[in-house]
Formats: C-alpha cells, structure tokens, sequence
C-alpha cells in the first residue's frame, strides 16, 4: 500500500488517473503482476482465456449447459455468434481503455470495467453507435439458437438480477459506481496474484473518483478472494431453486460491493491518493 499526493483543488483526468495507476506500479516488489491495458492484439487469447476460465463455473454451466442444449446442432453456431458478439465488446472496451491485462501473462488474465460517470464528464450519447448496434444485433440472433430452456434460463437470470440491482443499486445510484463486468484467470496463471492485482488496479481508479464498485460473482467459491480485496456480499441471486430441470444445488451470485477508501469532498479538494497494489495475493 502506498500514498500519492496532488496539489490543492487539482483534478485529474480518467487518462492521468490511468497513467497514475500504472507508473506506480513501479513501487511493487520485483516480479509482482504488472497491469497494462488489453490490446486489441490480445483479443483472441482473452476469448480462449474465458472460455477456458469459465468452464467449470456454476453460473456458466447453469445457463449455457442445460440438458436440451446437449448435442443439438444448434449450439456450435451459437458459441460461434456469442464469441463474435464478445469480440466486439471486447474491441469497443480496448478502444474505451476500459479493460486490462497483467503484462506476464497478455491475454491470458484480464478484467472488464464500466467507470463510474462523474458530474463533470461531458454526457454519455444516448444514440447507440454502429458497434452496439450490431453487437445488438447478434444477440438478437443468438436467441435464434438457443434451446427452450436456455431462453427460460437466461429470463430467469435477467429478472433475478434486476431485482438485486433495485434492492441494492437503485436505478438513479448506479451511474455513481465502478462496475466491473468481467474477470477471468487461465488456469495455468491462477494463484499467481493476477486476478488480485487486475481488480485493485480497478478499484485504485474507483477510489480516485471517490466511488464505489460493484460486481455478480459468478461462483460463490470465488467469495473469500473478493472479500480479501474489499468486497461484501450485500444480496444473492439464487438461480435454480425453482427449476424442475435442474437437478443440482442452485446456483448462488453473490452481489458484491466495495465501498470507496476515499471521500467525494476528498476528491474535490485532492486529499491524498491510496493506489492499493498488493504483490502478495
């Protein structure tokens, strides 16, 4: 842990911020995980990386593996459109600077992230750009290929968590929070400190803005190692527990929040920075 200062009534730009958490990177132990931004270039691996990452997952195998989707034809072009669609959000998060990889491994971790807005951002367009809109678009098709019960599934899993979100987030509080929308390890690299050292790297430009951050934990395995990084279950979505055709425990996502280490009338007056890099998790 370590301590930056800027001057009085000084603010910071999300690019200064961005350049602030990777210079002090600098300060860690030698061979600690260096966090970089994803390149468009480590797309592909990121895909496998997930792909691989996710397989024995809960959540994942609870919507994407039901049993009526087993051997049907359908489901190689499904994976197909859903590893297009993810490409492109992939591409349009690298062009936002809004995902990050650790510089061992290149691909091969990574973690997505929606920033918080801040009152002095100018306003987000409300028109979808040509990407969305064909991202979109894919999705669209991807229900095309689903099974009866994927669709069931994943109607499940949208109303459950919308309902966590207004308990917990209300709609007009969540443009206030840093969301982070995706984390995945390759195997062969867990244990090595790169899934800690991507969310503190997250939560280092959260805490600039004085905001919180908040995720859904999709294996509640996962719960003791967003817990040592500063996350707190506040509610869980129970996936499931209603289903006939789900013959296994149901699957619990935690909702977790990290409050901020700072203040809003911290940031205003550029109180000292806390960058918590931690090259032991």
């Amino acid at each position: 842990m370590f301590m930056l200062r800027r001057g009085k009534g000084s603010r910071s730009t999300p690019q200064q911020d961005l350049d602030t958490v990777f210079s002090c990177q600098a300060l860690n132990e030698k061979g600690a995980p260096v966090v970089r931004l994803l390149r468009h270039s480590d797309i592909s691996k990121a895909i496998r990386t997930m792909r691989i990452a996710f397989e024995p997952d809960p959540w994942f195998n609870y919507l994407y593996r039901p049993d009526d989707a087993r051997g049907s034809w359908k489901q190689p072009i499904l994976t197909a459109l859903e590893d297009s669609a993810l490409r492109l959000l992939l591409h349009k998060l690298v062009r936002k600077r809004q995902a990050f990889t650790v510089k061992q491994s290149r691909g091969n971790s990574f973690v997505l992230f929606l920033p918080a807005v801040d009152s002095s951002d100018p306003p987000p367009s409300t028109s979808p750009s040509p990407l969305d809109r064909l991202i979109r678009l894919i999705e669209k098709t991807e229900v095309l290929f689903q099974s009866p019960e994927q669709r069931r599934r994943a109607k499940e899993w949208v109303g459950k968590v919308d309902a966590a979100q207004t308990k917990v987030l209300p709609e007009d509080e969540l443009n206030k929070y840093f969301l982070i929308n995706g984390l995945a390890v390759h195997p062969i690299f867990q244990g090595s400190g790169y899934g800690s050292a991507l969310v503190n790297a997250v939560c280092a430009l959260a805490d600039m803005r004085a905001a919180p951050t908040w995720l859904l934990s999709s294996n509640i395995a996962n719960t003791g190692f967003y817990n040592s990084v500063g996350f707190q279950t506040e509610v869980d979505v129970v996936l499931g527990d209603n289903n006939p055709s789900w013959h296994s425990d149901p699957v619990i996502v935690p909702l977790m929040v990290r409050p901020s280490k700072r203040t809003r009338s911290a940031v205003d007056v550029s109180a000292e920075r806390l960058l918590p890099f931690s090259a032991h998790v």
